[in-house]
């Protein structure tokens, strides 16, 4: 990809506009001693088609983000996530550092040489998910709220206006508030923890993660002079009927909502930790996970402001073919209790649960516009196709117990495990034997439940060789 193309005006305004900001004015500008390739900070937006009017807060945005839109209509908070987010103005990103990150200001309009760029950055928000909420009464007397960030830094060639790579950044977090919070409170609270998580907040405690930080090592990692459209995907999360159950049973909302919506919830969690699990261990680039393979995403104001078309110009997030296809499959999961001897409340609590991962590639056939899709067939045999085993047990009274956190936790731990341990190429003995993890309250164990190590060898050998050429 040539860096020597000028970006032309009325493409900066279409870059600017696409944070939904306009243009900042007096950024710095310094000097630079050594020659570095720009990459341009677009600044935050929101993934999602805005059909009812050009506005960046449409009623479309206010309902599929609820707890973020209303900080966007905050000027001071918008100019903190274009100006402050990404960092110092002319810092060094990128894998070899030899890039500069920068964003635009009335400078840009002048001919400036450091913005002699045709690469721009943009972190586009695709949820703001509220996964629970649990009031545990005296003596604990506690409200817990469990909520995601979920968003992608997406690399984008602005001389063709296409998202060349993306990178998941997956802010999961458990928040609490003292005393039973009423509905209206819980509103509140979950509008500012999860604008916390965006933004950094005042106080960042130890080991907490959230979007700058890994904003920065995501913008660290990145080979901008050598990228290649991304090219993996998790497309589909399956489950059995007996694990459909369990998760109607375990929804937080069961009371309020239908199996097959809880289904799809935990499907679109268990999609994306997937899918940053993979990104992250393998260091790669990939596609983001949508439980509709084919959803097309509208990157709109750069297609109006371009004014290469009259018309809006509709761009795919999930551009470029799927080379490599991963799908998981939920087996089973199950719960059961078993009392202790010489205790009256206490027991111990197990859980059990079977993940199929596996991956492959696919023939796919589409409709006449080439988006929607019609067909997946399974090319030749699978890449990858094992059976993966998390077991954790606890000492409790039942006070804090929560089987859909349980399950949550697990599964995070369980594929960081497994896809942690192929990408870093380790005794893959070690994985089918399995590996026990021992805390102060509960205890864990990951295993790869196969009958022919010999096959998870050649399949591992092959997954990463897949999932690390050429990307």
């Amino acid at each position: 990809m040539s860096s020597n193309n000028r970006i032309s005006r009325r493409d900066f305004g279409a870059i600017a506009a696409a944070s939904g900001l306009g243009l900042i004015a007096n950024s710095p500008i310094p000097a630079f001693a050594a020659p570095q390739k720009s990459i341009i900070w677009t600044g935050v937006n929101f993934i999602q088609d805005c059909a009812t009017g050009k506005d960046l807060n449409c009623e479309a945005i206010d309902r599929s983000f609820p707890n973020l839109a209303p900080h966007f209509k905050d000027n001071k908070k918008k100019f903190f996530l274009y100006s402050k987010l990404p960092g110092t103005w002319g810092a060094a990103v990128g894998k070899s550092r030899q890039h500069k990150l920068v964003w635009t200001n009335e400078k840009a309009f002048a001919g400036d040489e450091v913005f002699k760029t045709d690469l721009a950055v943009i972190l586009g928000i695709t949820s703001d998910r509220t996964i629970a909420t649990n009031y545990y009464p005296p003596p604990k007397d506690v409200t817990f709220m469990v909520y995601e960030v979920q968003s992608y830094l997406l690399v984008v060639d602005v001389k063709d206006f296409e998202i060349v790579q993306s990178y998941p950044i997956r802010i999961l977090s458990i928040g609490k508030e003292a005393g039973k919070r009423t509905p209206i409170q819980i509103k509140e609270d979950l509008k500012s923890k999860m604008w916390r998580s965006l933004s950094g907040g005042d106080d960042k405690k130890a080991g907490s993660r959230r979007v700058p930080g890994e904003l920065q090592r995501v913008l660290s990692s990145i080979d901008f002079d050598n990228l290649k459209k991304a090219n993996v995907r998790v497309t589909k999360i399956l489950s059995t009927s007996g694990a459909k159950k369990w998760i109607g049973k375990a929804h937080p909302q069961s009371a309020a909502i239908d199996q097959k919506t809880a289904d799809k919830d935990f499907k679109f969690l268990l999609g994306n930790a997937a899918t940053t699990a993979i990104s992250e261990h393998f260091g790669i680039g990939i596609q983001p996970f949508t439980p509709n393979v084919s959803l097309g995403v509208v990157v709109r104001d750069w297609g109006m402001l371009s004014q290469k078309d009259q018309m809006v110009t509709q761009k795919l997030l999930n551009l470029g073919k799927i080379d490599l296809d991963i799908r998981v499959i939920v087996k089973g999961v199950r719960f059961t209790n078993q009392k202790q001897e010489g205790y009256k409340d206490v027991y111990l609590k197990k859980c059990v649960m079977v993940y199929e991962i596996q991956a492959g590639r696919y023939k796919r056939t589409f409709d006449d516009s080439g988006t929607i899709e019609q067909s997946a067939e399974l090319i030749g045999e699978f890449i990858l196709k094992q059976n993966l085993l998390a077991m954790s047990q606890e000492m409790t009274t039942g006070v804090f117990d929560n089987d859909w956190y349980w399950v949550l936790d697990m599964q995070q731990r369980l594929l960081d495990w497994f896809f942690l341990a192929i990408a870093k190429n380790r005794d893959l003995s070690s994985l089918t034997e399995g590996q026990r993890n021992r805390y102060e309250a509960r205890e864990f164990l990951t295993r790869v439940y196969t009958k022919d190590f010999a096959r998870f060898e050649r399949e591992a050998k092959a997954f990463r060789e897949a999932l690390l050429t050429d990307r």
